[in-house]
């Protein structure tokens, strides 16, 4: 027996709640918890996510020095290109971040997740002075540095902003879905057959 929150294994001297996150469950009531201990539920654990986010920091980092070498044509699909791999990998481990269950793996991978983002903001808006400075007769703003350097400055606050979002919105999705479940189990639970 498993408690649907946080996957501890549950029995009888708990007394109907997880001790964990309080999750309530009966051992008569075989929906008010998870019966075996998925794939899928390894994939949420502590080695799972840091081999998860040594991945996704390898993945990153081959993404963003590919990106350096690519010639882009206009600005707009320099910085267009750069927001989406920020886009993409802070998305996917803010999103991984809420989904698992240790602390230390969550750390890991928001905090490189927001530096990836930086990273891409900040090659992003380098791209776009580049190509701008690269075209016939370029204006003496394209070779303005604040741009650059405000986004060195300040373009971790996007990228907190963004994978923190995703992340707490994966995490209240899933207590949501816990509690969603507590609700649909509760009438057999409270029915005083303890």
């Amino acid at each position: 027996m498993y408690c649907f929150s946080c996957l501890r294994p549950l029995d009888s001297s708990m007394h109907g709640k997880c001790r964990r996150c309080g999750l309530a469950f009966r051992d008569e009531d075989p929906e008010s918890y998870k019966h075996t201990y998925s794939a899928l539920d390894h994939l949420r654990s502590w080695p799972a996510g840091i081999a998860l986010s040594a991945v996704i920091g390898l993945v990153g980092l081959s993404v963003l020095i590919f990106m350096l070498r690519v010639q882009f044509g206009t600005k707009e699909s320099a910085l267009f290109w750069h927001i989406g791999v920020g886009l993409a990998i802070g998305g996917s481990g803010g999103l991984y971040a809420g989904w698992t269950r240790s602390w230390i793996a969550r750390g890991l991978l928001l905090t490189e997740c927001v530096i990836f983002f930086w990273a891409a903001f900040v090659g992003g808006v380098g791209a776009w002075f580049t190509t701008w400075q690269s075209m016939p007769n370029a204006p003496d703003d394209a070779y303005d540095d604040t741009g650059i350097l405000g986004a060195v400055l300040v373009g971790w606050v996007p990228a907190a902003l963004f994978v923190g979002g995703v992340f707490a919105t994966t995490l209240w999705m899933r207590k949501h879905f816990a509690s969603s479940i507590q609700q649909m189990s509760e009438p057999s639970i409270d029915s005083g057959a303890y």
